[in-house]
């Protein structure tokens, strides 16, 4: 088993807090993603369509041009449009669902056929790493060699990989962990970016790739930290207009305008709440025209509820 640098795994990350809107609060550029976040993701979603997801199509193309498994972020960036020629032949993605590798090919055979879309992917991508750059060139890298060097002895002196992993990481499932099995090579990541209890599984059909938080989660500070976010977003939804807006948005997309002239309240107020429901992640917005329309994600919201929920009931 190798343990080797990613960044391109980290950049993987941080779409995926691109999407979700949120993630613990560890480093200065997360938080920094966090604030940019709803216009990059109003950027995924023009591009990809209103069910914009996360998925494996960055670290396949960054292993197209043998730019997955470094520390640095640019080869992968200035190879994208070289990569994006290939098509997806051969590619299993066991780690997946028939839906999700659906998509996946679907997403790599439009980049290699669009180039003004590949353009534009490569932009928020590369906005995206522009943002923890300096983090990463500062502390992250090296934060994430010495873990190298560590998890490296630490599987020398045999240590299980399933033992070195959170119990909420998706390898620890049973279905995930056979795939341990189907792969003759395993590569394991330490990620500087990665809340303490997130990590990756990707099945790259030459080597399975697992990431996994480069720094071992203190529990009582994860446990705060978890409920700082949660709370932070529960605050957003403590006020009766702001909920009654969420709620209509769920069912109706709509403008400022049509809100205000639904509840009968000014526009600047419904603006105000709208900002706060969007920057907390729980709204989406297309533009029609002139327009902007809002509508609520139940995904996301759903997604407060359950970790409220897991949060709370968990020992």
């Amino acid at each position: 088993m190798d343990v080797l640098p990613s960044a391109v795994l980290e950049l993987s990350w941080l779409t995926y807090i691109v999407a979700r809107g949120y993630s613990s609060p560890a480093s200065r550029a997360v938080v920094a993603i966090q604030h940019a976040a709803p216009d990059l993701r109003d950027e995924l979603v023009a591009m990809w369509g209103d069910d914009y997801q996360c998925l494996p199509d960055t670290s396949i193309l960054a292993q197209r041009v043998g730019a997955l498994l470094t520390d640095e972020a640019d080869s992968f960036l200035h190879g994208l449009p070289q990569a994006a020629q290939l098509d997806g032949t051969g590619l299993e993605l066991l780690s997946e669902t028939p839906e999700v590798r659906q998509a996946t090919l679907e997403r790599l055979d439009r980049l290699r056929r669009d180039a003004g879309l590949l353009a534009r992917y490569r932009d928020v991508l590369a906005r995206t790493w522009e943002l923890v750059r300096g983090e990463w060139e500062e502390t992250g890298r090296e934060v994430v060699r010495r873990t190298c060097v560590e998890w490296s002895g630490e599987l020398a002196r045999g240590t299980r990989l399933l033992d070195m992993l959170s119990a909420r990481h998706i390898l620890r499932k049973p279905y995930m962990a056979r795939l341990i099995d189907r792969r003759h090579r395993v590569v394991l990541t330490p990620m500087y970016f990665a809340s303490p209890q997130g990590g990756f599984v990707i099945d790259m059909t030459g080597f399975l790739h697992v990431g996994a938080p480069a720094q071992p989660a203190d529990a009582d500070r994860l446990r705060r930290d978890e409920s700082e976010v949660v709370a932070s977003r529960l605050k957003v939804l403590a006020d009766g207009t702001r909920l009654a807006l969420l709620r209509h948005l769920v069912h109706e997309p709509a403008s400022v305008m049509d809100l205000a002239r639904r509840f009968r309240l000014a526009q600047p107020t419904v603006s105000n709440h709208v900002r706060l429901l969007r920057d907390a992640g729980l709204l989406d917005s297309t533009r029609e025209g002139t327009r902007v329309v809002y509508s609520a994600s139940g995904e996301r919201v759903g997604h407060l509820l359950s970790d409220t929920q897991q949060i709370l009931l968990e020992h």
